[in-house]
């Protein structure tokens, strides 16, 4: 307890600083979700009312993609986002595949935001060892179709261009801080984002991140206005000020980052009285990933790789394909279940959902024989 008579200072003075003291220490209470929303599906798997609109802006020196609730209407005639993968291998190794290597994306170049909703909640979206900003698309655009406006970037010295530069880059690189980077540049309203000028809601964020990627959003609750992260065949979260809630997923048989670390991680996870835990059956530990669809008739990026000739480090080898095989869940397959979980978890915190987290908990009766665990708390 202070002593203000040793200070000799006023006891108005000293009383201003015992409020300070309590409130610093006081958890923030529930985001306010006062936005005009269109309604969603109940089934947090079904695709949302909103077309996505993608953009691709420099934000805090990240190259990054940015995906929102496009204006109702706006998709009519045009052609969904294709993405040529070439872009992220080296510039020696572009001009060997002489033909495209395409990723599709449920989304459409450039269209107008919706300005007659919002604002709307934000999710950041980080890749991991090997990856590139459009690694989980299939999962942004999702989101993005049910009412939020999400990133991921490129984070140097990490992503599969890299690594195929030189991989020992890896020990340079800092997605902790690029992510920290990001989220400041959203929440001052960067000039990269004056096109959803009025329709971020900063306060109202949450993080996802995949492999490598979950380790670099594990401390983000502290950050303000973050209020759920969902590592995903990673480790789990660290406490937080501003943390809600989390959901630490895993897939059975992920051959890099095994199934019973991130059980244990889960036991270690906060906020402990709204913690989840979803674990996948017959899925590998690219399931929360557009990787093994990329070209899949072709053998994917590895089948690919063999075409041109391309030399892959053989740990990158082992990481672009676990999970892909004929005896695993599809990914289509695998991203249903994603979307569900992360989408019920997101909705319930980011835009105050009454029903999300108890459809989260009847998961495994939606996908009988595909769910390995799912836990609630302690």
């Amino acid at each position: 307890m202070m002593r203000c008579k040793a200070f000799r200072i006023s006891r108005r003075v000293c009383l201003l600083l015992v409020l300070i003291t309590f409130f610093s220490c006081k958890k923030p209470g529930a985001p306010v979700c006062d936005g005009l929303m269109l309604a969603v599906p109940d089934n947090p798997a079904a695709a949302g009312p909103w077309d996505a609109g993608v953009r691709t802006v420099v934000l805090a020196g990240l190259t990054t993609e940015v995906w929102y609730p496009a204006a109702v209407g706006s998709a009519a005639g045009g052609e969904k986002q294709q993405y040529d993968i070439r872009e992220h291998i080296p510039d020696a190794m572009q001009a060997q595949v002489t033909a495209p290597v395409l990723q599709d994306c449920d989304c459409y170049r450039d269209l107008p935001p919706d300005t007659a909703h919002g604002p709307y909640p934000v999710i950041i979206m980080v890749h991991g060892f090997g990856g590139f900003r459009t690694a989980s698309a299939a999962l942004c655009t999702h989101w993005a179709g049910r009412g939020f406006i999400v990133l991921n970037a490129d984070n140097p010295w990490i992503t599969l261009k890299d690594l195929l530069t030189n991989i020992n880059t890896v020990f340079f690189a800092d997605q902790a801080g690029d992510t920290r980077r990001l989220i400041a540049a959203v929440q001052r309203s960067d000039p990269a984002l004056d096109f959803l000028a009025g329709l971020i809601d900063g306060d109202r964020t949450g993080a996802a991140g995949h492999s490598a990627g979950g380790r670099a959003i594990q401390n983000l609750g502290r950050v303000p206005g973050v209020r759920v992260l969902i590592p995903m065949a990673s480790g789990g979260v660290a406490d937080g000020s501003w943390l809600v809630s989390s959901l630490v997923m895993g897939a059975e048989d992920d051959g890099v980052w095994p199934y019973d670390s991130q059980l244990a991680a889960y036991t270690e996870t906060f906020p402990e009285d709204n913690r989840y835990f979803v674990g996948i059956a017959d899925a590998g530990h690219l399931a929360f990933t557009d990787v093994c669809a990329i070209e899949r008739d072709k053998g994917g990026l590895l089948g690919i790789a063999d075409t041109y000739g391309l030399d892959f480090d053989p740990n990158l080898v082992r990481l672009g394909s676990d999970g892909c095989g004929e005896d695993m869940l599809s990914p289509e397959a695998g991203w249903d279940i994603v979307r569900y979980a992360t989408t019920a978890v997101f909705e319930a915190v980011l835009q105050c959902s009454d029903n999300a987290t108890a459809r989260l908990l009847d998961i495994e009766n939606v996908y009988p024989g595909k769910i390995v665990d799912v836990m609630a708390g302690d």
